[in-house]
């Protein structure tokens, strides 16, 4: 059966909240537990806390992607941010941070958004930059006892893009 036939995109229920929290917490832990001190952990997960994901999916759009009808990875737009783009550890790799992100930046390109910004963990610059995000500068912020989370700001240009073009890749 072909992938893409199993995969689907849709917006957060409230039913979903424990299981996308779940995958949250999980994408942290893996990808950033070798990367970040401890304090840099508790903030990633207290600023992706289920509350914050109920007032995001309250003031924006928030998508989770599902294989055959498992939540596999998440996403919020808020405005013309991204944020909390997260993929199961155990669904890594196979394109489905990439299905969230064009999900994401079409959304923002129907709602009339030229550009998109987001935040970019030291991890995922790589990733972000293959889809043609640009970093536009350097934060960190302190999180306590001289731990520090660092990470770059990013901007991608929408307009004059063709969504099909980048959903067709997505299945090839």
């Amino acid at each position: 059966m072909d992938r893409s036939a199993r995969l689907s995109v849709r917006e957060l229920q409230s039913t979903d909240l424990s299981r996308v929290r779940r995958l949250i917490v999980q994408a942290i832990d893996a990808a950033y537990s070798d990367v970040y001190p401890a304090r840099a952990l508790l903030f990633f997960k207290e600023f992706h806390s289920r509350q914050r994901i109920l007032e995001r999916h309250r003031e924006g759009e928030v998508v989770v992607l599902e294989e055959d009808g498992e939540i596999v990875a998440t996403g919020t737009l808020l405005g013309r941010e991204i944020l909390g783009v997260f993929v199961s550890p155990a669904f890594q790799g196979r394109g489905y941070g990439r299905r969230v992100m064009q999900e994401l930046e079409g959304r923002a390109r129907a709602n009339g958004c030229p550009s998109c910004e987001l935040s970019v963990s030291l991890t995922s610059r790589r990733f972000y930059e293959h889809l043609g995000y640009q970093m536009t500068g350097r934060r960190s912020l302190d999180v306590g006892r001289g731990d520090r989370l660092d990470y770059w700001t990013a901007c991608k240009a929408l307009a004059g893009e063709e969504s099909g073009d980048e959903l067709r890749e997505d299945h090839t």
